[in-house]
């Protein structure tokens, strides 16, 4: 009788193939073995150099704001187009500089040029923000900081169908149907400087 072609087959060998399958284990599960952990702590001991080359990597990312000009109460002012905010806002100072009056507010999430969340004071209505000569209408949250700047955020930039052009720096945006076009101005400059004149410029 012939021998069967399945007797000559090797048998299946389970815990071999489940030490030759991939899994996953987390460094703080690695840690937990001391043999593992010393080849951590040895592979984790930078040298200095590396150290200070981390640490650059860990600064704060120097960006450059994008403002455009407009006007408010027939003041000129450069404003700050900020696509991280939600919402647009007008610093205190600046607020009572241009004469503005605001009511209470009760937004506690307005998130500001320094990227830390402040609670709005007020919020100013009806008044136009003037780019160009289109009249734009957005609430302004007011926020107690010692700076003067004014943010449009999203909440303009959606509502005016904005489109900040860089290669170009054009702010394209439509109003009451019109496409409008207007020049932006790249700059790391974030304050406000006194004008001896009847406008207030943000330069």
């Amino acid at each position: 009788m012939e021998e069967s072609l399945l007797s000559l087959k090797l048998k299946y060998n389970l815990i071999q193939d489940m030490f030759q399958q991939r899994a996953e284990i987390t460094y703080g599960q690695l840690l937990e073995y001391s043999e593992y952990r010393t080849t951590l702590e040895t592979a984790l001991n930078l040298s200095k150099d590396q150290i200070n080359i981390m640490e650059e990597y860990e600064k704060p990312l120097q960006y450059t704001l994008i403002k455009v000009f407009i006007r408010i109460k027939r003041n000129a002012i450069l404003a700050i187009l900020d696509m991280g905010a939600c919402m647009s806002v007008v610093i205190k100072p600046l607020a009572v500089a241009l004469g503005l009056k605001w009511k209470p507010s009760i937004r506690n999430d307005v998130i500001v040029v320094d990227g830390k969340p402040q609670a709005a004071i007020g919020v100013v209505d009806g008044i136009p923000v003037v780019i160009a000569k289109a009249q734009t209408f957005i609430p302004l949250q007011v926020i107690n900081l010692a700076l003067k700047i004014l943010l449009l955020g999203t909440d303009w930039l959606d509502k005016y169908k904005a489109d900040v052009l860089s290669s170009i720096r054009k702010l394209r945006f439509i109003s009451q149907g019109k496409t409008i076009e207007v020049d932006v101005v790249n700059t790391k400059d974030q304050t406000v400087k006194e004008t001896t004149s009847s406008n207030l410029c943000a330069l």
